[in-house]
């Protein structure tokens, strides 16, 4: 007997939609079916509980998609609007469930391409209403609990090429930043043209699809939900240091190591520790090293660590440049996984620490990936979190080429900085 499955929507860093569709494909088929993925978003089918789907520490917000309808692509605001407030929400029994007893606050956000927009307060009344009446909710603009989104989103287009800047080598995979922007172009040119009177079957409203059918026709690279975020606004994770990684990029990086109880991980550049204390909170391993030159990093890092350190005693932190640790230290060929985050700048023009600035980057990356050479043993791997110039270390990787391949880079965006997730076997 097949499992009914309900249609979520759930958004995570953009950009990095290979890494997340790697991962989510490895969930049990009769359980999980990713009906595709957009920008930002992947939209998918399962029974699994909010509870379940908040273990997946790589996506940012959870939301369930009402009416149990995936709206056709070319179908506007508008229409969206108009067929939430006429149908009410087909799936309020289900909705009620996931949200519980309490009465709780919710507000509207209408969201384009990642970028919240304002809109009609008519249709925006109406549509508060309807959540008012179908599921018990109550107004509150100013402190939601919950928020109900309209949403539109791009499909990503993904482009597989056999090298990746200055000749690394490695199957790589992007996305065509320049063909969204034209088909978005398209778009606009075309819902302009309508307003004019030049498409005489503009008004017409499209049908919406049966739930997780993969739309063909027409303009098929554009996507509107109306969904309700289940994460609540509270449950937002926690406040982190400047500089320091939100669990959802440090998550993806883990990811992109493909984590195993016999890991001896290295994050030379540990700062407050983001990604050390994501590994070992959630993924057994042998041993976890963490270097930084910053001692009241390392002292906060110990503090947070304390009982796994006490108890385990596999938990190493070293205070001190990376560059200067000896073979006594970090031996030869020992360490299985490099993940980390290179220093690169000041944070939003602001230095991570009061005692430090980096003015720029001033790391050397030949320096850098010839330490890490020594370091991990021969079919370990580094996965290295680069923002800014990119184009530098693919210069500098490809001196490397005869010990280190480039297995894929994922492109990313880190506080509003083009960055990218370089993975790396050693040879």
């Amino acid at each position: 007997m097949t499992n009914k499955m309900d249609l979520y929507c759930a958004t995570f860093v953009s950009g990095g939609q290979q890494i997340i569709e790697r991962q989510l494909k490895k969930k049990p088929k009769d359980r999980f079916k990713i009906v595709e993925v957009l920008d930002g978003m992947v939209v998918f089918e399962t029974d699994y509980t909010p509870h379940e789907l908040r273990q997946m520490r790589f996506l940012t917000n959870i939301f369930v998609i009402l009416n149990g309808l995936y709206f056709r692509e070319d179908m506007s605001f508008e229409n969206l609007f108009k067929r939430f407030i006429n149908d009410g929400v087909h799936n309020k029994a289900h909705v009620k469930t996931l949200l519980g007893k309490h009465r709780e606050t919710f507000k509207i956000v209408v969201s384009e391409n990642n970028q919240t927009i304002g809109f009609d307060r008519v249709y925006l009344q109406k549509a508060e209403t309807v959540v008012e009446k179908d599921l018990g909710m109550k107004l509150s603009v100013r402190e939601p609990q919950r928020e109900l989104w309209f949403m539109r989103r791009n499909k990503i287009r993904v482009e597989k090429s056999d090298t990746a800047g200055a000749g690394a080598g490695a199957g790589t995979e992007e996305i065509d930043e320049e063909w969204n922007a034209a088909v978005a172009k398209a778009t606009a040119d075309k819902k302009s043209a309508g307003k004019n009177g030049s498409d005489k079957n503009s008004s017409k409203e499209p049908e919406p699809t049966a739930m997780g059918e993969i739309l063909e026709p027409g303009n098929k690279n554009i996507r509107l939900i109306c969904a309700l975020r289940l994460t609540q606004l509270s449950e937002d994770k926690k406040f982190h240091r400047a500089g320091e990684l939100s669990p959802e990029i440090a998550e993806l990086l883990i990811l992109e190591s493909n984590p195993t109880p016999k890991d001896i991980i290295l994050d030379p550049f540990c700062g407050y520790g983001g990604i050390l204390k994501e590994r070992v909170h959630f993924n057994a391993y042998r041993k976890a090293i963490g270097v930084d030159s910053h001692e009241r990093a390392i002292e906060g890092i110990h503090k947070e660590l304390n009982r796994q350190i006490n108890t385990r005693k596999n938990i190493q932190l070293i205070f001190g440049d990376f560059f200067d640790q000896d073979e006594k230290v970090i031996p030869k060929s020992s360490i299985t996984k490099i993940i980390t985050d290179p220093p690169w700048t000041s944070f939003r023009g602001k230095s991570v620490f009061k005692d430090h600035a980096f003015e720029n980057n001033n790391i050397d990356y030949l320096e850098m990936l010839a330490k890490f050479e020594f370091v991990l043993m021969k079919g370990g791997k580094a996965v290295i979190l680069i923002v800014g110039d990119k184009e530098e270390f693919e210069n500098v990787l490809f001196n490397f080429q005869k010990t280190m391949k480039l297995d894929r880079v994922s492109h990313i965006l880190v506080s509003g900085k083009k960055a990218g997730i370089y993975t790396i076997s050693r040879l």
